[in-house]
């Protein structure tokens, strides 16, 4: 069973991935695709796994931009049928989390995901404790400056990795201040 740390970064993962592509689709199709977005999201990555399957496990090789206009058309099909049946939609918005569906949903700030790591220390032994607030202090000091150090802001966080349950919030801050993860 993955660990905790891995599930929340593994969530995080497929809720941007999710975003983009309907973002993306939208882009596209417009508002024909509201009721099927997630619909057509999952034809479209069970065609991106299968492919990448062919190619990974069976070696197979191809053109990939006729790859690419194959799964265009085939989607393209998808959306027309289901917009003309009766059916209703398999995966819905309202099935799903608010977070995971929600693409209009600004991401945290800075300073949202150290209180976040804040709220997460409390899980820990008091002495990490102690050591994960001060460190959240000192990100929050530096962010609040006028002379903001993305090497300060770096080290700071790399501070942070010995403490399990932090490890999602901590790579997404580091994502978010724009400084390399260590």
């Amino acid at each position: 069973m993955l660990n905790e740390d891995m599930m929340e970064m593994l969530q995080n993962y497929r809720n941007d991935y999710y975003q983009n592509q309907v973002l993306l689709l939208h882009s596209v199709y417009g508002e024909s695709i509201d009721k099927w977005q997630m619909d057509i999201v999952s034809l479209l990555n069970g065609a991106f796994h299968e492919y990448g399957m062919l190619i990974t496990v069976d070696n197979a090789f191809f053109d990939t931009r006729q790859c690419a206009k194959v799964i265009a058309k085939a989607l393209d099909g998808a959306l027309s049928a289901l917009n003309e049946s009766d059916l209703e939609s398999v995966v819905s918005s309202a099935m799903l989390s608010q977070a995971q569906t929600n693409t209009e949903q600004p991401p945290p700030t800075p300073e949202q995901l150290i209180f976040k790591l804040k709220e997460q220390a409390s899980d820990l032994p008091k002495e990490h404790q102690y050591q994960v607030e001060q460190t959240c202090e000192l990100l929050l000091q530096s962010l609040q400056s006028n002379n903001s150090n993305d090497v300060l802001h770096r080290a700071l966080i790399a501070n942070l990795s010995p403490y399990q349950g932090l490890n999602a919030t901590r790579v997404l801050l580091a994502e978010r201040l724009d400084v390399p993860i260590i």
